[in-house]
This record gives C-alpha cells, structure tokens and sequence, in this order.
C-alpha cells in the first residue's frame, strides 16, 4: 500500500461505536467471544450509543483481513485483546487498550 493511501485510509479522527476485539478466531474460543465479551462490550454506551464488539472473521467488507485489521484497531475507540501463549492457553485474556 502506497504510504500517503495508507495516511488517507487509516489516520481519520472518526471513531466508529465499536471496540476492536484481537483474539483467536479457534473455535475453542468461540463461546468465551460470545458468552463473556460480546454482552460485556454491547452493555457499554458512549454519548447514549451502544458498542458492538467488532472481530474481523465477522467482517463482511470482502477486504483483506490485514485491512480490516488496521481499519479495526484505527477506528474503535478500544481494544479488547485476548494473549495466548504457545500452547494456546489463556495466559492474560480481556486487556484493555484505549486508542485515539
């Protein structure tokens, strides 16, 4: 990608009502996503808007899914990120990272 797309795409200020959530798509994750994080994220409101929890192998863009990365963690205002070690334990799960 070309740095100034790069710079078009990704460093607006517009902040989408979502937070970013980073973890192993594996679906031995798959009920902690549903059953723990997503209630926990769409119980938040900003300004009297809901949050949704934005994981991008539900992503419907058709982009790359390093594009919707990037575009995720640039325009959420947080991210949940679940760390696993390598034997895919959870080692520390639910880290929250503000990003503006």
């Amino acid at each position: 990608m070309h740095p100034n797309a790069f710079l078009q795409t990704y460093r607006r200020l517009d902040l989408q009502p979502q937070i970013f959530v980073a973890m192993s798509f594996a679906s031995a994750y798959e009920q902690r996503f549903q059953k723990i994080f997503k209630p926990a994220i769409e119980s938040i409101a900003i300004s009297g808007t809901k949050l949704s929890a934005y994981r991008v192998d539900n992503s419907k863009t058709g982009d790359s899914i390093l594009t919707d990365i990037l575009n995720g963690i640039a325009h959420s205002q947080m991210i949940l990120a679940g760390v696993y070690d390598s034997l895919h334990l959870p080692r520390i799960s639910g880290s929250l990272f503000a990003i503006k």
